[in-house]
């Protein structure tokens, strides 16, 4: 897992904050709403004083078998076809 941490000015009603912004990247569990999830990315901004920290999660997803791809994409081509049909495209 790597962590950059970043700090950046922002401007909020004519005044001016500093933030800290961690992310970590890599596969890391963590807990939302009572359930144990599986994240590849995590982001907390540090707000100063008492105005709190925001998180924000990539959930992961779990990578999709040769056959969902291939019916995937068949829909797509589907639903492609079948607009330039109806625009007289093709």
């Amino acid at each position: 897992m790597t962590t950059t941490v970043e700090y950046k000015a922002q401007v909020i009603n004519g005044r001016e904050y500093q933030l800290k912004i961690t992310r970590q990247k890599g596969l890391q569990e963590v807990v939302l709403n009572g359930e144990r999830v599986m994240v590849e990315e995590a982001a907390f901004v540090e707000w100063p004083g008492k105005m709190g920290t925001s998180k924000n999660y990539t959930v992961a997803r779990k990578p999709k078998s040769p056959e969902e791809k291939a019916a995937f994409l068949a829909q797509v081509r589907e639903i492609a076809t079948d607009g330039l049909i109806r625009q007289g495209i093709w």
